[in-house]
This record gives C-alpha cells, structure tokens and sequence, in this order.
C-alpha cells in the first residue's frame, strides 16, 4: 500500500499503514481498533503526567532566578523533538497573564497555541503567538526563535507576515548562544 503523507519517523507511518490497512480488510474489527488505539493514548498520557510542585514561598523567588531557570528548562536536553517549542509555552503563559492584567490588552484575546510543527507557510498564523482585538484584528503578533540568531532569512519571513497579516506590533523574540 503506498501513501506520500509525510509521517516520522518511518516506523511510525509503517503503522499507521498497517493500521489502516487492517481496518479496511477487517471492517468489523474497527471499533475495538478504536478502542484499543485509546486505551493506548490514554496510557502514554498517564506515562507522560509531570507533578507540578506549588512554591512553598513564592515570594522569595525574584526575576533573576526565574530567568535562570526558564533558561536551563529550555537549554535542557530532553532527547526528545519539541524542545523549541518550550520558550513558546512559556511566553504564551506570559501573554495569558498580560491579556488579564495590562490595559493595553484590555477587550483582546490570545490566538490558540498552534502545534509549532506546521510550517510558516501552512500555519495561517503571523506569529507563534497572535493577539486579536474584540473585532478579531490582529493585534500584535510574536515570533520566537529559540537558539537561532535573527538572520536576513527570519526578517524577509516577518516582512512576508506583516504585510499579510497587518498586526499593529509584531515582535521577533530570539537567543542564542
């Protein structure tokens, strides 16, 4: 059975095939495919659960360290694909609390966190994070690039961006070692 989509890695896509292949010629067997495939999510989400341990003196904790420790939380090597997508987390959780709190975010809303594995072309996004007026304008638009210096390459991307998506603000946020 041949299929073009793009799936990684190659074990994975050999799966989905087979899957669907098994589903196909076995059509009575579809819903405990289903039910086997949820069972199988819902295990991976508890292997994946991560305690979140509340600061006993959260008034102790100043920028400077918060700083630090977003940093080596992103520099970290999880030996797994996502990792630039954690700096994106955490600023989303940033603008989640600006929205609320700064007037000038007064009557806006955040875009919804996108998968940040489409591409900027595919994506229909100016920005890892967007931010819309009540009248669903964009606003202010926020890439991030994590690692990666800010190159002629990035800024013709933003240039590309700005002028279709018109946002009022667009920010390109990068580090790099």
């Amino acid at each position: 059975m041949l299929y073009n989509g793009n799936i990684s890695p190659k074990s994975l896509k050999t799966a989905f095939i087979n899957i669907i292949d098994f589903v196909q010629t076995h059509p009575e067997q579809s819903e405990n495919v289903l039910r086997l495939l949820l069972k199988f999510i819902q295990s991976a989400k508890d292997a994946n659960l991560v305690e979140v341990i509340k600061l006993t003196n959260p008034e102790k904790l100043d920028i400077k360290s918060l700083v630090n420790a977003l940093e080596e939380h992103f520099n970290y090597n999880y030996k797994t694909k996502g990792g630039s997508k954690l700096p994106v987390i955490a600023f989303y959780a940033i603008y989640q609390i600006l929205v609320r709190e700064i007037s000038r975010y007064q009557s806006c809303t955040l875009g919804e966190l996108g998968s940040h594995t489409a591409s900027d072309r595919t994506s229909k996004t100016a920005g890892d994070i967007d931010i819309f007026d009540e009248n669903n304008h964009l606003v202010e638009a926020v890439e991030i690039k994590h690692g990666q210096e800010i190159t002629l390459q990035i800024l013709y991307r933003a240039k590309e961006k700005i002028l279709k998506y018109n946002p009022r603000r667009y920010y390109i946020l990068s580090h790099s070692s």
